[in-house]
């Protein structure tokens, strides 16, 4: 895998090496940079442990994760959404 990685970066410019793991790490910054919640990169990355994750996500400013979650507008949703339509009740006989 790591020969292929590398074969694709060389065709792609890059001219430093890198492991393939250092994609995880890039990957969680950027999730924790976009405002993905530390148990959902936890999730992906496939660790049993928090502490784990938030090893990856050291060295990056937390305080621009932070103002970047709270700058995300919360999910919305109808009402109804997920409801199953009324169905409609018995016919009386006039």
């Amino acid at each position: 895998m790591s020969g292929w990685l590398r074969r694709v970066a060389a065709q792609a410019g890059i001219r430093r090496r890198f492991a393939p793991h250092q994609l995880r790490h890039a990957h969680a910054v950027e999730l924790a940079r976009e405002g993905v919640a530390l148990n959902v990169i936890q999730r992906q990355l496939g660790h049993a442990n928090l502490g784990t994750t938030s090893i990856y996500l050291q060295g990056i400013d937390t305080e621009e994760i932070i103002a970047t979650i709270h700058a995300r507008r919360a999910p919305m949703m109808s009402a109804t959404a997920g409801l199953a339509p009324a169905l409609p009740g018995p016919r009386r006989a006039s």
